[in-house]
């Protein structure tokens, strides 16, 4: 299964994203730093700013995620943002 993991580079989304690797899934994480890069252990990386989503539904659609986790929802905007988001992808 391809899997989205929003914030996946931090504490928690670290360990959920080991855990879905070695339970043999595809995992892309989408998240804003530079300075990590995740490639060697075979994750596909985005980079790009959470509250942007839709700035990034080429990139998404491309990588046509089964199941998206979100991490760093806060908001009922970014709820918003998320659902029209995979809706289009």
């Amino acid at each position: 299964m391809r899997i989205l993991v929003i914030g996946g580079n931090g504490f928690i989304g670290s360990l959920l994203v080991s855990e879905l690797l070695c339970s043999g899934h595809e995992v892309a994480v989408f998240h804003r730093r530079s300075d990590v890069d995740l490639t060697e252990s075979g994750v596909v990386q985005i980079q790009g700013d959470r509250n942007r989503l839709s700035d990034y539904e080429d990139q998404l659609r491309r990588l046509s995620p089964d199941v998206i986790v979100d991490l760093i929802l806060s908001s009922g905007e970014q709820a918003r943002q998320l659902v029209e988001t995979a809706h289009e992808i």
